[in-house]
C-alpha cells in the first residue's frame, strides 16, 4: 500500500489514451455502482472517456493510498460539489483535452488544475482577463512577451486556488490576489469580510503547451511529482 506521508502531496499526470490502453474494459469494474449508472447517461464521447478512465485512475490511486478496494471507496460531495472521502486521503483532479491530473495527500485542502494553452484566442484571453483578473495581473499580461503563457499561468493558479477552497467558479476570480514568492511558488490571498484566507500554489509549464498548478489552503507541503 502506498501511503501519502504527512507533509507531502503527490501529483500524477496521465493521458486518457494511455489509461484507455492500460485499463480497457476493466475500467468499468473499478467504478462504484452509482458511477456506473451515471456513466450510462453520458452521450458525448470525450466526456465518457473522462468519466470512465479518469475515475478508474483516481480510484486505483486512492486504493493504493488507502488500502481499500477501488470500487468500495465512497466518494462524497461537499456543498460546492468538491469530492472528498470521509476519514480518507485528500484528493483533487482536473481534465484538459486528453490530459488528466490528480493530486493526493494524507490530509489538507488542495486544488489542482491543468489547462491547454492553445484553447483560447488572444481576443478571448484579453476579454477574460478584463473580467476575472486584477488590475495588477492585467498589467502583467500587457507587459508579457508571451501572452498565452502569462494568461494561463495566472488562470491556472487561480483555478487551482478556487478548487482548493471548494468554491469552483462560485467565487469571483478577481477576489484572489497572486504574489510571486520565488521561482514558480506563489502566495494567494483572499480577503473576506471577517478574515483573510491565505493559500500557497506552485506552477509548472509542461510540454505540449500545457499549464499545471497545485494550490493548498495554508502552506503548501512537499510536492512529489510522478511525471
Amino acid at each position: 500500500m502506498l501511503e501519502a506521508e504527512q507533509g507531502q502531496v503527490h501529483i500524477y499526470l496521465y493521458a486518457l489514451s494511455q489509461l484507455q490502453a492500460q485499463y480497457g474494459d476493466k475500467a468499468y469494474d473499478l467504478l462504484s455502482s452509482a458511477e456506473q449508472q451515471a456513466l450510462r447517461s453520458v452521450r458525448a464521447e470525450q466526456r465518457y472517456r473522462e468519466c470512465l478512465y479518469g475515475r478508474a485512475a483516481l480510484r486505483t490511486l486512492l486504493a493504493a493510498h488507502s488500502g481499500l478496494a477501488p470500487a468500495e471507496i465512497r466518494i462524497l460531495r461537499k456543498v460546492r460539489d468538491k469530492p472528498y472521502i470521509e476519514d480518507g486521503p485528500s484528493f483533487n483532479l482536473s481534465h484538459a483535452g486528453d490530459h488528466l491530473a490528480i493530486a493526493i495527500a494524507a490530509y489538507g485542502e488542495f486544488g489542482i488544475d491543468i489547462e491547454e494553452e492553445h484553447s483560447q484566442s488572444v481576443a478571448d484571453m484579453q476579454s477574460i482577463a478584463q473580467r476575472h483578473f486584477s488590475q495588477a495581473e492585467q498589467a502583467i499580461l500587457a507587459q508579457s512577451k508571451n501572452l498565452p503563457q502569462a494568461f494561463f499561468r495566472i488562470w491556472t493558479l487561480k483555478e487551482a486556488a478556487l478548487k482548493a477552497l471548494g468554491q469552483g467558479l462560485y467565487l469571483p476570480m478577481q477576489r484572489l490576489h497572486l504574489q510571486n514568492i520565488e521561482e514558480e511558488l506563489y502566495q494567494i490571498e483572499l480577503a473576506e469580510e471577517t478574515e483573510a484566507i491565505s493559500l500557497q500554489a506552485r506552477y509548472w509549464s509542461l510540454p505540449q503547451s500545457r499549464s499545471l498548478a497545485l494550490a493548498s489552503v495554508g502552506a503548501l507541503p512537499q510536492v512529489i511529482c510522478h511525471f
